[in-house]
């Protein structure tokens, strides 16, 4: 979850420490990198919740575990939502 605090690194920071717990790097979705990163915004009751299951199963479809669906979000991708790359 993205809380667009101010910081540019916020993601990358909260994904840096998810690798650094031990019970956390245990399960599959960090050992193989699948990581959605979503706005705190669409976690508020009411509509945002469809678009954020919307967003849910496109970053699902990026990372290949469901089949393309035809589903459009409203969310445009320069706002850097969605699945997470690490910057190399």
């Amino acid at each position: 979850m993205d809380y667009r605090q101010g910081d540019p690194n916020e993601v990358a920071n909260k994904v840096a420490t998810i690798n650094k717990q031990a019970a956390l790097t245990k399960l599959d979705v960090v050992k193989k990198n699948r990581i959605i990163v979503l706005p705190l915004a669409l976690f508020t009751s009411g509509y945002p919740n469809i678009e954020a299951a919307v967003q849910l199963r496109l970053g699902m479809e990026k990372l290949g575990l469901e089949p393309a669906s035809g589903l459009k979000g409203t969310l445009p991708a320069s706002m850097g939502y969605g699945v997470y790359h690490a910057a190399k």
